[in-house]
């Protein structure tokens, strides 16, 4: 709920904060871009072209569970926003909800206890080392780092794999 609260807050201050960097100082504007920007994430969701092909290939084959970081109102407007989405994960796990996000360990075993299955025996795929592969490494799940544009490596977040395209998760699926 405090984090319900504090989203519209935080987005207008960090346009604010974005306005002021490039000399700009109206509180007004900031505002107006920030409800410009959620009202354009509505109505433009972004998924990657292979996105819905492979889940669909994993669907029924492996058990698929969506874990995101956020405050519940805000991620499942974005859920809304690309409804085809959601069927496809047998569970989604929203961190405003659940009330600790990733990379705490405890949501990632909350998520190991949903779907019912051991550490070793789950992949989390994540495009964000500092929260999916950090937490992902820390619960003992093997981890797959998606890093198309090649961002650069922190040396202290080593995912055990790492793919520019989600079709690669086959292969690594097949050989766990």
């Amino acid at each position: 709920r405090k984090l319900q609260e504090l989203a519209p807050v935080y987005r207008k201050e960090s346009w604010r904060r974005g306005l002021i960097r490039v000399g700009v100082d109206n509180e007004s504007l900031a505002e107006k871009l920030a409800e410009r920007f959620a009202s354009e994430r509505r109505t433009r969701p972004y998924v990657y072209e292979e996105t819905f092909e492979i889940l669909k290939e994993l669907q029924g084959n492996v058990k698929l569970l969506l874990l995101t970081n956020g405050s519940p109102d805000l991620q499942q407007e974005k859920l809304d926003g690309v409804p085809e989405l959601v069927p496809y994960f047998d569970h989604i796990i929203i961190s405003g909800d659940f009330g600790k996000g990733k990379p705490d360990v405890s949501i990632f075993k909350h998520a190991l206890d949903l779907l019912g299955v051991e550490a070793d025996q789950a992949v989390m795929v994540g495009d964000k080392l500092t929260t999916d592969i950090k937490g992902g490494n820390a619960a003992g799940l093997h981890t797959v780092w998606i890093n198309r544009v090649d961002r650069p490596h922190d040396p202290g977040i080593q995912p055990k794999f790492e793919i520019k395209h989600l079709s690669e998760l086959h292969g690594i699926l097949r050989n766990l």
